[in-house]
């Protein structure tokens, strides 16, 4: 999560928004209610906007063709078309690499 918050931080002033997506109320299992999930982004100051996906996890996952679960990241742009992915966890360079050949898209 750490590389995600200077993404987000780094890319802004260019238009670019970086979001993580929480699963929790999807799938819950520590965190069931949003309220609850506020209080774990506010526990964890995560210095980026984070929504809640609320709808069928796996019906999600088949329709992006995404592996079983988390992590992956996916590069939407504004129409919300697919321009990148990153399959399981990523470094810094890894992330911003995929996000320039997004944007060069």
């Amino acid at each position: 999560m750490p590389e995600l918050v200077e993404l987000h931080h780094a890319w802004r002033a260019r238009g670019v928004r970086v979001e993580a997506v929480s699963i929790d109320l999807a799938l819950p299992v520590q965190v069931t209610t949003a309220e609850e999930l506020g209080a774990f982004v506010e526990r964890r100051a995560l210095a980026l906007p984070v929504v809640a996906f609320r709808g069928d996890f796996d019906v999600f996952t088949d329709q992006r063709k995404l592996p079983a679960g988390p992590p992956f990241t996916l590069f939407l742009d504004r129409a919300g078309a697919e321009v990148g992915r990153i399959e399981g966890a990523a470094t810094q360079k890894e992330f911003e690499a995929a996000l320039a050949k997004a944007l060069a898209k």
